[in-house]
């Protein structure tokens, strides 16, 4: 008499291999949401590379220390303003304007004109404004050194 079970049957798999399966599957969707960036997270890392970019673009009438903290304020400003909270279309659309402006001369306005466009992109970067003025601030200070 032949006995069938869960050890001896193949065509049957017991709770320990249902259980095995179901963590492995598991772990790969988690993995697949961890590793795996939203589109929105993609296109914030292409603008953040563009504002870093600016470091290299320091406009004549500024002092490189004064330059240094407009971008470190600008760059603070997209790391605490924009990541998961904007939608991808906006944020591309957001560098390409970006991305236009520099084609021409980068000073002050091109700075002000980020931050007003993160104002009006999310509600964070509308928020981070109190910012502003503490960077305006430091850049004086820089200038009067």
């Amino acid at each position: 008499m032949e006995r069938s079970d869960e050890f001896t049957d193949p065509s049957r798999i017991g709770r320990r291999e249902w259980f095995g399966i179901s963590f492995v599957v598991v772990c790969a969707l988690m993995a697949f949401v961890i590793w795996w960036p939203s589109e929105s997270f993609r296109e914030s890392v292409k603008l953040r590379d563009v504002i870093d970019s600016l470091a290299k673009r320091r406009p004549s009438d500024m002092e490189p220390g004064q330059w240094k903290i407009a971008v470190w304020w600008t760059s603070n400003l997209d790391g605490n303003s924009l990541t998961y909270r904007a939608d991808a279309s906006s944020i591309r659309s957001l560098r390409e304007q970006l991305e236009r402006r520099l084609e021409g001369d980068v000073n002050m306005v091109t700075i002000e004109w980020i931050w007003d466009s993160y104002a009006d992109l999310c509600p964070s970067g509308k928020r981070y404004q109190r910012f502003r003025q503490q960077m305006l601030d430091e850049i004086a200070a820089e200038g009067m050194r």
